[in-house]
């Protein structure tokens, strides 16, 4: 067995341009940032529209919307439980760095693991953590170097990254064969 870990693997591009996409940027490229100003203004206005777009905006927009719902479909054909380690590995978020050199793109999904909150409660039952949050704790166990503990929430959060990037990449390869045989 090879001493990387999963996390150093490449995800395949689609599903990471996919997920990164779809947890991070999508919103913002369907238009949906705040629509509070845009009602606001079309209230004032006596219209349904907050009036005209730039040149191929729109087309974007629905562009954007349509591949949206197609990730969202995919998503929604797998367990719920590796939507959200998918969700929690491509959430954007900035981990402290120490972090992100323990666990890489998989941080979020660490400091989910059953291991580590397992880890968490019982220090913080013995004292030994503050009752901050399960990432602070993680990050003093990866800053005292505690090799046992990180390498089991290292398999576990491996071990749940693969299954979760497996059943979308199934989904997609699924999706594929549909589509050549409709």
């Amino acid at each position: 067995m090879s001493d990387v870990p999963l996390f150093a693997l490449r995800a395949s591009t689609a599903l990471e341009s996919d997920l990164d996409w779809y947890f991070g940027a999508a919103e913002s490229e369907m238009g949906l940032e705040s629509n509070f100003g845009a009602f606001a203004t079309a209230a004032m206005r006596g219209r349904t529209s907050a009036g005209a777009t730039p040149d191929g905006l729109h087309d974007r927009q629905v562009e954007a919307a349509h591949r949206h719902r197609q990730i969202r479909a995919r998503l929604r054909s797998m367990p719920a439980t590796l939507v959200g380690v998918l969700a929690a590995a491509y959430e954007p978020r900035q981990w402290p760095r120490e972090l992100v050199q323990a666990f890489g793109r998989t941080s979020g999904v660490a400091v989910r693991t059953f291991t580590a909150r397992t880890a968490y409660k019982k220090a913080c039952t013995k004292k030994m953590a503050r009752q901050d949050s399960v990432s602070t704790w993680l990050l003093g166990v990866v800053l005292r170097g505690e090799r046992e503990l990180l390498t089991r929430i290292r398999v576990e959060t491996d071990g749940l990254f693969g299954r979760a990037c497996r059943a979308y990449e199934d989904v997609c390869m699924v999706e594929r064969r549909l589509a050549k045989t409709a």
